[in-house]
């Protein structure tokens, strides 16, 4: 982390190797900045990446949420991007909108299931089952508006 002026507050070498593996050990300024640098890097780029070397793409069968047929890309980043997991399942709405967004992660050696509701950007809880969780929200971000030059 760097001043306006460029003086260098704080850094860290290996970022993901340094999350505490207990979950509930609170997160430093530098996890903080890791994380929301590359999930948000993720968020916005998406699907725009996806043509880039090193990156796969599967079409997966399609599902039907509320009278709506979503298409679904299984997408395995390249170990070169930092983001939350290697394979992601991203779901596209008739009008080729993204609706859905799903990831694993593990923490505190426990496999975790988020769904990330992009209309909205909220991740929550995903089920074995693909179900998502509605009443609980484990991150919320809103973004107004992105101009893309």
């Amino acid at each position: 982390m760097e001043t306006v002026s460029g003086e260098v507050r704080a850094e860290r070498s290996d970022p993901r190797a340094s999350f505490p593996n207990d979950l509930h050990a609170a997160w430093d300024d530098l996890h903080v900045a890791y994380f929301a640098g590359y999930a948000m890097w993720t968020y916005l780029t998406s699907p725009f990446t996806f043509g880039s070397d090193g990156f796969k793409a599967v079409e997966l069968s399609p599902v039907t949420v509320e009278a709506e047929t979503w298409r679904r890309l299984r997408v395995t980043f390249p170990d070169h991007i930092a983001t939350h997991c290697r394979e992601q399942v991203f779901y596209f709405g008739p009008d080729g909108l993204l609706r859905r967004h799903d990831i694993h992660t593990r923490s505190h050696q426990r496999r975790r299931r988020r769904a990330l509701c992009l209309r909205l950007r909220r991740v929550r809880r995903l089920g074995e089952d693909g179900t998502v969780s509605w009443d609980t929200e484990l991150v919320t971000i809103d973004v107004e508006s992105v101009l893309f030059i």
